[in-house]
């Protein structure tokens, strides 16, 4: 369990050499593939919440995971989108897209 690596790989040749452009796409610095940052990271946690059901977030974790250097806009986005708050806990997350 300890083997598994974070962050987002290429749709195309599965390498994890990505980057974030504009905060709406990612671009594999490989291969060259675009896909959608927003659909890649969709993917990306449903993958963890099948290893991981039910797993706790919080921000910093989040941004650990995906491991793409985004902005924080695009950060708060995809958390109000993407992630419900647990309870009256302020920081704490769970994936519920």
């Amino acid at each position: 369990m300890n083997k598994i690596r974070h962050g987002l790989k290429c749709t195309k040749c599965h390498q994890f050499n990505v980057e974030a452009v504009g905060g709406h796409i990612v671009v594999c610095t490989d291969c060259g593939d675009i896909s959608g940052l927003e659909d890649m990271i969709i993917k990306y946690f449903e993958a963890v919440d099948i290893v991981k059901p039910g797993e706790i977030y919080k921000r910093r974790l989040i941004k650990d995971h995906l491991r793409v250097n985004i902005s924080e806009y695009t950060l708060q986005k995809i958390m109000k989108t993407n992630f419900t708050r647990l309870g009256d806990k302020k920081r704490s997350y769970y994936f519920s897209p």
